[in-house]
């Protein structure tokens, strides 16, 4: 009989490490998930990240071009205001002379 109680305490004492051993390996494979699932929420992060900049860049890239375009416009648009007007200057003065003159 007593031989029977230090098996029975035995097999307790070995399901015990059991239970302790897979508490263990189950808070392990735990705390393994939560630093993957970190870990992808950083890379997911970062890449949006990238994927922000490169947006903004672009962006920032077509409105310089689009400045770019319109500068031209404005200068070639005064190019030819000037043009006009070296062109008239002339014939405008003298009637705005003709004019006052002719008060």
């Amino acid at each position: 009989m007593e031989n029977l109680i230090k098996k029975i305490l035995n097999i307790e004492n070995i399901a015990q490490n059991i239970i302790n051993e897979a508490e263990a390996e189950e808070k392990n494979i735990e705390d393994k998930l939560v630093d993957e699932i970190k870990q992808l929420e950083e890379d997911i992060i970062k890449k949006q990240n990238r994927k922000i900049e490169q947006l903004k860049e672009r962006e920032l890239n077509e409105a310089r071009l689009e400045a770019d375009k319109n500068n031209e416009n404005i200068n070639s648009k005064l190019q030819d205001m000037e043009s006009i007007s070296n062109t008239n200057m002339q014939r405008w003065i003298n009637e705005v002379v003709t004019s006052i003159i002719e008060r």
